[in-house]
């Protein structure tokens, strides 16, 4: 399994596509919520992408083209297994609550 994480931006792994995602504070809840397109460099059907985000706790509303691994208990960190077929070319969607963070650390196997 191939593993890259710690590179620079453009020879990553994945990466969010920051002109298609949208980040904001809930007015009324002051809550950082999120809409992440992730492209991942290489789909491969099953395989796995972990997002960091170190000092954030997230909260997953809705996943399209991927489903996190083991369930999804809260914290920082995020397994998600990719789907067969994504409906975006070599992306999937990510919503959900607890980052305004556009650069987590994100590693590939």
């Amino acid at each position: 399994a191939a593993v890259c994480g710690g590179v620079t931006e453009g020879s990553a792994c994945a990466q969010i596509v920051q002109q298609s995602s949208q980040v904001w504070v809930d007015a009324r809840s002051h809550v950082k919520k999120f809409v992440f397109r992730v492209r991942v460099r290489e789909w491969i059907p099953f395989s796995k992408v972990t997002l960091e985000w170190e000092d954030d706790d997230l909260v997953l509303d809705n996943m399209y083209d991927a489903q996190p691994v083991d369930g999804y208990d809260g914290g920082g960190t995020m397994t998600v297994e990719l789907g067969p077929a994504p409906s975006e070319r070599g992306q999937f969607l990510m919503m959900g609550t607890g980052t305004n963070n556009f650069h987590p650390k994100i590693t590939c196997e």
